[in-house]
Parts: C-alpha cells; structure tokens; sequence
C-alpha cells in the first residue's frame, strides 16, 4: 500500500533533538537514535501490524579468544542483513555487532547476533528518511529540530492575589514595530507579534537568513505560531533559536 499523504507529512518532519543519542567509537563522537525509539516510530507512522522486518542473512565473521590483564577473553563479530518492507515499499541494509566476555565463550555469540540485527534494522530503517536517522549521517545535521507541534506551549503566567494584581505588560512600541519591521514580520496582516520579545525575534530571524532559511519560509513558521498560540508567546523566540543553532550548526 503507497503511502498515505499523513505519513508523507509525518517522514517530512524534522528529527526531534531529544531523541539522538551520542557514543564515542573509536576516538569518534557518533549521534544515533536507539532501537526501541526506531521501532515505535515505525508503529506510529507506519501503523501497528502495518510494516514487518525479515533477518535476511546472519552470518559468523569471526571469533577471538586471549588474554586481558590476565584474564581470558572470548569476542564474537557478526553481519546480519536484514529487510524492512512498509507503504509498499521495501529497503535492505546490512548490519555488525561484536560483543565480549570474560565469563565464557558462548557468552559474547548472544550480545553480537542481537546487536548486528538490530544495526541493520535501524540502517534499512533510515531509507525512509530524518524520521529514522537519515540526517545523522549528514555532518551539518539539517534534517534536525524541533517541529511547531514539538515546541512547549509558553507557561501560564503566575497568580497574583487580588490585593496585589500585577499591572497588565505594556503593548508593543513603535520601536517594536520598526525592529519587526526590519526583521521582515509584518509582512502577513493580521499576524499579532505584540507578546513577543522584537528583540529576540529579530535575532532569531537574522540568524536563520544567515544561514540559507528563506523569508518565506520563516514567515510561514511565525504563522504556525501565531495559529497555536494567537500571538507569539514570550520566550517562544529564544526557544526557536537555540533549535536552530543546534539545526544549522551555530552550536547551543
């Protein structure tokens, strides 16, 4: 069955930041999404049942027995390769998993059959793009970044007593609106942008258009925002720039 036009939109999202984790290998550090998180998201976008992996091939590469610190130890490597068929649609890649012990030498076989399949499912996995991991293997991490609907809704305001109501925060000036202005965001009627930060904003805006982010499409995410929260929330600027440094590669 072809994709439907929501898993398109779904594999069309940016990875979310809090789903990669990181490991050093040799002298490397790696970013990788684990297992189970690949897994679930094949069940929410593909649908429970909907999708199905298949172990092609598993084969010994080696096995090594020696002496660590005086101690013997037994290591197994294996390949796997395995196929992952959804939307009508069938990828394969190939996987390795080596693993050690010092209790015995059938001991590490376990650990490495388990690892080398799971490589090769999260590989054929990311055939299907960010949602699996594609854009870890891109350095500039592009396909990185929080979605509109990851980002936190802004924190309701704290209660005041009655006796000792807060006065309501002043509207935007007119050196709000020049700064918006400058920044390009007003160019949509209608959009309220008076409970933002200009100042944030403007420095959010600048930094993607100086990294390759078009006008347009910035516009296009100041609307989202303004549909979720009917108006940019305070600290809703600051939010999306740290994302965005994390995205485009200007660090936290």
């Amino acid at each position: 069955m072809a994709a439907t036009q929501e898993q398109i939109d779904l594999l069309s999202k940016p990875l979310n930041p809090e789903r990669i984790r990181q490991r050093e290998q040799a002298g490397r550090q790696l970013s990788y999404i684990e297992s189970w998180d690949a897994i679930q998201t094949g069940n929410r976008i593909f649908g429970y049942g909907s999708w199905a992996t298949r172990v092609q091939d598993l084969v010994l590469i080696g096995t090594y027995e020696g002496q660590k610190n005086g101690k013997t130890v037994w290591m197994a490597a294996y390949k796997a390769v395995v196929s992952v068929t959804a939307m009508g649609t069938t990828f394969d890649d190939v996987g390795f998993g080596i693993d050690t012990s010092y209790q015995n030498p059938l001991a590490p076989h376990e650990l490495a059959q388990k690892e080398a399949v799971s490589d090769a499912e999260k590989r054929a996995l990311r055939h299907f793009g960010d949602q699996f991991g594609l854009t870890l293997y891109d350095k500039q991490q592009r396909g990185v970044g929080y979605d509109e609907d990851d980002t936190p809704a802004p924190a309701a305001a704290p209660k005041t007593s009655r006796k000792k109501a807060e006065p309501a925060p002043p509207k935007a000036t007119s050196d709000n609106d020049e700064s918006y202005r400058k920044a390009g965001l007003l160019a949509q009627d209608g959009v309220n942008v008076e409970e933002g930060d200009p100042k944030a904003l403007v420095e959010y805006m600048q930094y993607c258009m100086e990294h390759g982010v078009t006008q347009e499409k910035l516009d296009e995410q100041l609307a989202k925002a303004v549909a979720k929260y009917g108006a940019i929330p305070d600290g809703w600027a600051e939010h999306m720039l740290e994302q965005a440094k994390l995205r485009l590669g200007g660090g936290a």
